[in-house]
């Protein structure tokens, strides 16, 4: 158990050099008075002059005073020595990001620092990440290692698939078959400039729809048809802006299957012991309610 001691909050112990100051300010005043009178009184007079009652009980008051200050420190630097196993809350919500790669490379270049940012914010669930041109390739299935995603994004380029062209509806359905598959709620992210293939992309986002995913369209550049596909997967249409304005809409938006819920994953909390000094506190506190031992 001892090896295990230590303080939740161990930044509460800097409250207690005040206190040492205080201490030494007590001990070098205490003789003061006495010595004043030393100088001018004989000793063996002083024990009928001198009245050291108050002065003592003051002392001993700011004392008691100096005792439930290191008490109330220790409880707040929150002492502890044992653990308990908890599980975690966590949001099961994936996302599935859909970048297009047949575009301009400056607007890619500007899809994939967005990519990033997302991943940067996103803190639970699972994300994956889809690129297309004529067919869909899954870069990442779904996975919380965001971090691994986040390379990958860095060495993404225009060439990766090499047949050019816009199948944004097989892009969709890819994503489509990454949640079902996975068996969690979440939505899907579209990132493009424009539209391929208007009437099967339109069919797959009333589909994705349909079985309770909205998809989403973060817009490089405005167009209708995609503000349309928004609309009818039930998502956010956003376009590309330079600051977080964007992702502010996106990442706030709750849509389908979002909750959060226990997962199997436990974490050991420590358990504070530190209420019971206030047992200690209490009868000191009360203590200085009494007239004349604080003041």
């Amino acid at each position: 158990m001892l090896e295990q001691f230590h303080f939740i909050r161990p930044l509460w112990l800097l409250s207690i050099i005040p206190l040492g100051l205080l201490i030494i300010w007590l001990w070098r005043k205490a003789p003061t008075a006495n010595n004043s009178w030393q100088k001018v009184v004989d000793a063996h007079l002083l024990e009928y002059l001198l009245v050291n009652v108050g002065q003592s009980q003051k002392t001993l008051g700011l004392m008691f005073l100096a005792t439930a200050w290191l008490l109330t420190v220790l409880a707040l630097a929150g002492p502890t020595w044992s653990s308990s196993l908890q599980s975690v809350y966590r949001s099961e919500a994936a996302l599935v990001l859909v970048l297009d790669t047949f575009i301009k490379p400056s607007r890619f270049e500007k899809a994939k620092y967005k990519i990033l940012d997302i991943l940067k914010r996103r803190q639970e669930g699972q994300t994956a990440l889809i690129i297309f041109a004529a067919r869909p390739h899954v870069v990442s299935p779904l996975t919380d290692d965001n971090a691994t995603i986040a390379h990958i994004v860095h060495s993404l380029d225009t060439d990766w698939i090499p047949v050019k062209d816009k199948q944004t509806g097989f892009a969709l359905a890819e994503a489509k078959q990454l949640l079902t598959t996975a068996k969690v709620g979440g939505e899907v992210l579209l990132i493009t400039d424009e539209l391929g293939y208007k009437e099967q992309s339109f069919a797959q986002a009333r589909e994705l729809k349909a079985q309770g995913y909205a998809v989403s369209v973060l817009a490089i550049n405005k167009q209708d048809k995609l503000q349309k596909l928004a609309m009818l997967g039930g998502g956010n249409y956003v376009e590309l802006t330079a600051d977080d304005e964007d992702l502010d809409i996106l990442l706030k938006a709750k849509h389908f299957n979002n909750e959060g819920k226990l997962t199997d994953a436990t974490h050991a909390s420590w358990e504070e012991q530190g209420y019971w000094l206030i047992l200690l506190i209490i009868p000191l506190a009360a203590l200085g309610f009494r007239r004349g031992w604080l003041i």
